[in-house]
C-alpha cells in the first residue's frame, strides 16, 4: 500500500481513464481541464475542455482518441496527444458518451438531448433526453436511458429498435445506470428511485419495410425485448373518423323527418284556424 506518485490538478479529480494496457491514464478536474500522465506521474499534455466531466473520460482501443463532455453542456474529441479536435456544444452537460471505431462517431447524452456526432463534428442525428447509455462492444448498437424510468436501444442511424416505457408524463425517475451485454442480448438499466429492470432477447434480421418512415425521433412499443422486427403497424388516422361520419349522416335524415313533422303540425293548426 505504498504510495508511489500523487499529482495536484489544481481542480477536483472528477474523471479517471486508464489506457488499455494500464501505461497511462486520462484525469478530469473541476478546472475544465483533461491530462494525460504515464503509469509513472509524469504529465504528457494537458487540454482545456470548458467544464469538469461529469465522472467519465471516453476512450477508443488503442487509446487513439478519447472523448470528454462536462456540465458547461461541451463534447469534446481528442486525439491521442491531446489535440482538441472538434467541440460540441448542447443544451445541459454531458452525462455520458461512448466512441465509435477509430472515432468515427461519439455519441452522449445530457438532460435535454441525446446526440449522434461524426468524425468531423457534425451532428448526424438527435433523440431525446439521455442521463445515460452505453454501446456493445462492436459499437453497432446504443442504449440509453431518460429521466423518466425508460430505455431505449438503437443502431447508429438513430433507429429505435426496442424500448421500454413507463407512461410518465413528467422527468423524476432518472436512469443512473444504462448496460448492454456485447451480444446485445442482456440489457439493465437502474432508476434513481431503486428500480432495477434486467431485460433478455436478441436483436433479429427485420425485412427492410419494417422501419420504413421510422426515424431516429419516432418511437415505437414492441410487446418485449427480443420482438424489435414485430414493431406495430400504425393505422391511418381515417380510421377513427369513419364511425364519427357515419354517425353523421344518421342524425342529418333524422332531423330532415322531425323537421318535416313540426312544419306539418304549424300547417294543420293554421288551416283549423
Amino acid at each position: 500500500g505504498a504510495e508511489i506518485w500523487n499529482k495536484f490538478t489544481r481542480g477536483q479529480v472528477r474523471a479517471i481513464k486508464f489506457y488499455d494496457d494500464g501505461s497511462s491514464l486520462l484525469v478530469g478536474n473541476g478546472e475544465g481541464y483533461i491530462y494525460l500522465f504515464d503509469i509513472n506521474g509524469n504529465k504528457k499534455w494537458k487540454t482545456y475542455v470548458h467544464s469538469w466531466p461529469y465522472g467519465f473520460i471516453a476512450s477508443t482501443p488503442g487509446n487513439g482518441f478519447s472523448a470528454a463532455g462536462g456540465h458547461m453542456g461541451y463534447l469534446h474529441l481528442l486525439d491521442k496527444y491531446g489535440k482538441d479536435l472538434w467541440a460540441y456544444e448542447a443544451e445541459g452537460g454531458f452525462r455520458w458518451a461512448e466512441i465509435g471505431p477509430e472515432a468515427s462517431y461519439v455519441v452522449g447524452g445530457t438532460r435535454s438531448e441525446l446526440a449522434f456526432v461524426d468524425s468531423q463534428g457534425k451532428v448526424l442525428w438527435k433523440g431525446y433526453d439521455s442521463v445515460s447509455g452505453a454501446t456493445t462492444k462492436d459499437k453497432k448498437y446504443i442504449v440509453s436511458g431518460n429521466q423518466k424510468g425508460e430505455l431505449e436501444l438503437r443502431d447508429t442511424k438513430g433507429t429505435i429498435l426496442w424500448e421500454h416505457r413507463t407512461g410518465m408524463m413528467e422527468p423524476g425517475k432518472d436512469v443512473r445506470f444504462a448496460y448492454i451485454s456485447d451480444d446485445a442480448s442482456h440489457i439493465v438499466g437502474a432508476v434513481r428511485t431503486g428500480e432495477i429492470y434486467f431485460f433478455k432477447g436478441e436483436i433479429s434480421p427485420a425485412p427492410l419495410d419494417t422501419y420504413v418512415n421510422k426515424g431516429p425521433d419516432q418511437q415505437s412499443a414492441p410487446d418485449a425485448y427480443g420482438q424489435k422486427n414485430a414493431l406495430p403497424e400504425i393505422q391511418p388516422e381515417t380510421e377513427n373518423i369513419r364511425p364519427q361520419s357515419s354517425r353523421l349522416w344518421m342524425i342529418v335524415p333524422v332531423s330532415i323527418v322531425i323537421l318535416l313533422v313540426i312544419l306539418w303540425f304549424i300547417i294543420k293548426r293554421k288551416s283549423r284556424i
